[in-house]
């Protein structure tokens, strides 16, 4: 096949080098599409390939297409267009085009002439106009919609990729071999049974942390801070190369600091958190004893399994291994375990926080701490485990609401006034039955982890989570009615939590408090939070106050940044799981160190499904061994990743 003045082999390459089809001479536009065909099958016989196989074809006709088509291959680019999607929107438009003109056409005869043409088309003869503009606009309208949403949805998918970046197959294997080689994947499947020991130890120091605020935990019961001296000694004997080369700083006498220099000062250290205390456990409902550690078929049980001493140990052995191979890393490392992370962080991360900045005076590249895991189950449409980093935490707030009155006998209620009881009824009712509005505009997390996931959703959820601009209200209103997780990922919620008032059954109380509690969405803060509830009682009888120990909402960190993208790649590297921006919904230790860096995650290397998250202050706590293996696999991968070889 050959056209004048055209060289085949030039024009295809023409093509192939993503130049503009339009840049060629008029007269030999008609040849770009039979010559690219050509090529395509020429060069899938040179591979061996047949020549229907999509991968040869749409690599040269899709190019032909995003040239012809459009101006410049970089706004192509810009615009996200595939191949595919560039050959789809040519045939819709091609084919909108001479249907619109058809039916215009037809219907202009059928009104004009008289001629019954109308009547195939499902026109009477007494259409009125708008009704034939509605019958011809629709369809047309629908193909352009569609098309557009076609093309819009795979422009955000790429630019998803962009931000994803997923390593290919030869990245990957160079990851691994550089990361988590067979020495090192070898070396902890040899002593995965030696950190479950560990850890089955750690979970029998009853390392409990009563909150004495409020009178809600434990009874009269206090925390028993020799627990925590036993957990030193148990570290100390399992880590022994860690604590000879580096012992840890004693923090407030209970909480750790360890600190292992990097060999170029002039980079700024990481921190990893973790925290060695727990909450209570009820002794009678669990399957195991709650502070047994008993490891049964391949599972460890207890109290702190995955809240949070699986990543106390998971951190440690990932540094123990590191030095016993004396691998040299540039950057330095902190490791900061918090002893009373349970009950607000006060005397433990608080007390690290301040030494790192008086003592260490250091300015941290990130700090990667407890918090949102990899879950199967936790987006509509996408079965898989997703890894769930946390880039923002909720803030924490209690509301205490007080009404006073002048009480009396339950046998004479007031007929011409209402009792304190009654105002404070109405006014939970309020509360309750008005939450705040929702936030889910962009920028908010929760859409951003919809965006980022969409690719890999079936239709229809790809293309509506593709198209925000278009379908975020109504996604808005689906996550606030679908289930508590999901409304609790884009509002400020409210729980009434506490009530009180009275002291005997036929007496009116003279003064009866309610509390409620607001985990507050990035986008609120307290200030708003608490003008809100005002607004909504209004009533001035209704006395409202904040309580001491609120929590802003935590800054954003940066999902562009290296430190989120180490954590990407460390997940693809050792699970083989897609991830993505989260919020994080509970508090953690994270909000002492906020003025420390401005790259602060919250992430468990940890897979559990929807149902197995409620282990956490919950029942039956348990991890695997391969599990906790699989956490210390990712904390030798993320620490050689972020601090990078020495190149002494």
């Amino acid at each position: 096949m050959s056209y004048p003045g055209v060289d085949n082999v030039q024009l295809c390459q023409f093509i192939d080098n993503d130049m503009n089809v339009k840049e060629l001479p008029r007269v030999h536009r008609k040849a770009c599409y039979a010559c690219a065909l050509k090529e395509a099958q020429e060069q899938a016989r040179r591979e061996r390939v047949h020549a229907n196989d999509s991968g040869v074809m749409s690599s040269l006709l899709g190019k032909f297409a995003d040239s012809l088509f459009f101006t410049e291959t970089s706004q192509n680019k810009e615009r996200g267009l595939s191949n595919k999607r560039s050959l789809l929107l040519f045939a819709t438009s091609w084919w909108a085009a001479p249907m619109t003109i058809f039916i215009l056409v037809v219907v202009s005869v059928d009104r004009v002439y008289g001629i019954p043409s109308g009547g195939s088309l499902g026109i009477q003869k007494d259409a009125g106009v708008l009704q034939i503009l509605v019958l011809v606009a629709l369809p047309v309208l629908a193909a352009g919609i569609c098309t557009m949403l076609s093309v819009q949805a795979n422009s955000t998918m790429k630019r998803g990729n962009k931000k994803i970046k997923e390593l290919n197959a030869e990245e990957l294997g160079a990851l691994k071999s550089d990361l988590l080689s067979e020495d090192v994947q070898a070396h902890v499947l040899t002593n995965k049974n030696e950190y479950a020991k560990v850890l089955s130890r750690a979970i029998q120091i009853r390392s409990i942390s009563y909150d004495k605020s409020d009178g809600s935990d434990g009874g009269n019961q206090s925390t028993d801070l020799n627990t925590f001296l036993e957990l030193h000694k148990l570290l100390r004997e399992s880590f022994s190369i860690l604590h000879q080369k580096y012992p840890p700083i004693i923090i407030n006498k209970y909480s750790l600091l360890f600190k292992i220099p990097g060999t170029n000062p002039s980079l700024a250290p990481i921190l990893l958190c973790s925290h060695l205390d727990v909450v209570p456990a009820s002794d009678g409902i669990w399957d195991n004893d709650p502070f047994s550690g008993n490891i049964i078929d391949g599972v460890i049980w207890g109290r702190g399994a995955i809240d949070n001493k699986h990543n106390v140990v998971g951190q440690l052995a990932a540094v123990e291994y590191l030095l016993s191979t004396n691998t040299s890393l540039e950057r330095t490392i902190y490791i900061g375990m918090g002893h009373d992370e349970e009950i607000g962080g006060v005397d433990g991360a608080a007390h690290i926080a301040k030494y790192l900045v008086e003592k260490e005076r250091v300015r941290l590249e990130c700090v990667l701490d407890e918090g949102t895991m990899m879950v199967a189950g936790a987006i509509p449409g996408y079965k898989p485990h997703l890894a769930m980093i946390g880039v923002s935490e909720k803030g924490h707030m209690s509301v205490e609401l007080s009404v006073k009155g002048p009480g009396g006998h339950a046998s004479m209620p007031p007929i011409d006034s209402e009792s304190p009881m009654k105002i404070m009824a109405q006014a939970i009712a309020k509360l309750e039955s008005n939450p705040l509005p929702p936030h889910f505009e962009r920028g908010a997390v929760f859409r951003t982890e919809l965006e980022f996931i969409a690719e890999k959703l079936k239709f229809p959820l790809n293309l509506i989570c593709s198209n925000f601009w278009l379908f975020g209200g109504l996604m808005k209103s689906i996550l606030i009615r679908a289930n508590n997780g999901a409304a609790a990922s884009v509002r400020t919620t409210t729980a009434v939590t506490k009530i009180q008032g009275g002291t005997k059954v036929n007496t009116l109380p003279h003064e009866v408090k309610a509390y409620v509690n607001h985990r507050v969405e990035p986008s609120d803060t307290i200030e708003s939070v608490l003008e809100y509830d005002r607004k909504l009682v209004n009533d001035d009888r209704v006395k409202m106050r904040v309580l001491e120990g609120a929590i802003p909402p935590s800054p954003t960190s940066s999902f562009t940044s290296d430190p989120f993208r180490h954590i990407q790649q460390c997940v693809q590297l050792v699970f083989g799981l897609d991830s993505v921006p989260a919020l994080c919904i509970g508090n953690t230790d994270t909000r002492w160190y906020w003025s420390l860096s401005d790259n602060i995650f919250r992430f468990s290397p940890l897979a559990l499904t929807l149902k197995e998250t409620s282990m956490f202050h919950g029942l039956n706590e348990r991890i695997s061994v391969d599990a906790l293996a699989g956490i210390v696999q990712f904390y030798i991968s993320f620490i050689k990743m972020s601090c990078g070889p020495s190149k002494d």
